[in-house]
C-alpha cells in the first residue's frame, strides 16, 4: 500500500499551493465562497498532477532505474507494475473530473493545458536545453492562473514574473544537482546534459535567483502594492525572501544526496520557518490593510 501511495507523489501537491496565492493577494482570504472555489481548484490540479507524474514515471522507468535517487521510485524499483500504475492513473481521472465539474471553464482550460504541456515535455521539450526548464517553470504559472480564474481575479504581472523566475531558480538548481550526481551517466539520463555544463548551470542558478529577488522587491515597492497593502509594509518581507533563496542555494550546494527540491525543503527547519514567517506576515498585512 505504501508503494501505491508513494506513486501518487502526494508530497508534490505542495507545489499546488501556488493555486492559493491569488486568493491571498486579492484580499479575498475571508470570502467563504471563493475559498471553496480555490479548494476545488487545488484538488483538481493535485489529482491531475498525480496523473501526470505517474505517466512520466512510466515513461522514464528505465532511465530512473539507473538514477541513484530515482531508482527507488515505485515503478523504477519494480514495486509497482506498469499495468497497475496505468490503472491507478486512469482512476485518478475520476476525482480530477469531479473537482473540475465544480470549477469554471477557464480552470478546466488551464489544467488541460498543463496536462498537454507535460505530455509535450515528456516526448520532446525535455530534450531542448533551456526550454526544458522553462516548460517546468510554466507549470507554476499555470497554477497561479488556475487560482486566479477560479475566483475571477487577475494576477499581478510582478507576481507572475516572480513565480516564473523562482521556478526557474529551483529547476536550474535541480539540473545542477543532477549534473553532479549522475556524473558520467548524465547524458544517458537527460539528453540536454550534452549541451549543459556545470559552470553554465551555476550561472543560470545565479541569474534566476537575482531575477527572483529583484522582481519580488519591485513588486513590494510598486505603487499598486503600496496602495493595497499600505505604504512600505510589504518591504519587510523582502529580507525573508532574500534569506530563503540564499538558504536554498546553500542547501543544494551542500546536499550530498541530491534529492528532490520538495524533500530538501521539507527536511530543513530553517527554510520552513522562513516560509511560514513570510506567509504569516503576508496574511497579517492582508487582514489589517
Amino acid at each position: 500500500m505504501k508503494s501505491y501511495i508513494e506513486l501518487l507523489h502526494i508530497k508534490h501537491w505542495l507545489k499546488n499551493i501556488f493555486v492559493v496565492a491569488p486568493l491571498i493577494f486579492s484580499f479575498n482570504l475571508l470570502s467563504y465562497e471563493l475559498v471553496i472555489k480555490t479548494i476545488y481548484t487545488f484538488f483538481a490540479f493535485s489529482f491531475s498532477s498525480s496523473f501526470v507524474y505517474i505517466l512520466n514515471n512510466i515513461s522514464d522507468r528505465k532511465k530512473d532505474a539507473e538514477h541513484p535517487v530515482k531508482r527507488h521510485r515505485p515503478i523504477a524499483s519494480g514495486r509497482v507494475t506498469v499495468r497497475a500504475a496505468v490503472l491507478i492513473a486512469i482512476l485518478l481521472l475520476i476525482p480530477a473530473v469531479v473537482f473540475l465539474m465544480c470549477c469554471n471553464k477557464m480552470v478546466l482550460t488551464v489544467i488541460v493545458s498543463y496536462i498537454g504541456m507535460n505530455f509535450l515535455y515528456s516526448i520532446k521539450l525535455r530534450q531542448i536545453p533551456i526550454l526544458d526548464v522553462c516548460t517546468v517553470s510554466m507549470g507554476f504559472l499555470l497554477r497561479i492562473l488556475a487560482g486566479s480564474y477560479a475566483i475571477g481575479v487577475s494576477s499581478s504581472d510582478w507576481i507572475l514574473l516572480t513565480t516564473f523566475f523562482l521556478a526557474l531558480f529551483i529547476s536550474f538548481n535541480k539540473r545542477r544537482s543532477e549534473f553532479i550526481v549522475l556524473n558520467d551517466n548524465k547524458e544517458k539520463h537527460r539528453m540536454v546534459f550534452k549541451l549543459y555544463s556545470l559552470k553554465m548551470l551555476e550561472l543560470f542558478v545565479g541569474l534566476s535567483a537575482a531575477l527572483s529577488i529583484i522582481s519580488y522587491a519591485l513588486y513590494a515597492i510598486s505603487p499598486e502594492t503600496s496602495a493595497r497593502f499600505g505604504a512600505g509594509r510589504l518591504v519587510f518581507t523582502v529580507p525573508l525572501v532574500l534569506f530563503g533563496i540564499f538558504r536554498y542555494i546553500m542547501l543544494t550546494y551542500n546536499d550530498q544526496t541530491k534529492g528532490e527540491p520538495i524533500d530538501l525543503i521539507l527536511k530543513d527547519r530553517t527554510i520552513l520557518i522562513i516560509f511560514f514567517s513570510w506567509l504569516c506576515l503576508i496574511i497579517f498585512f492582508v487582514l489589517t490593510a
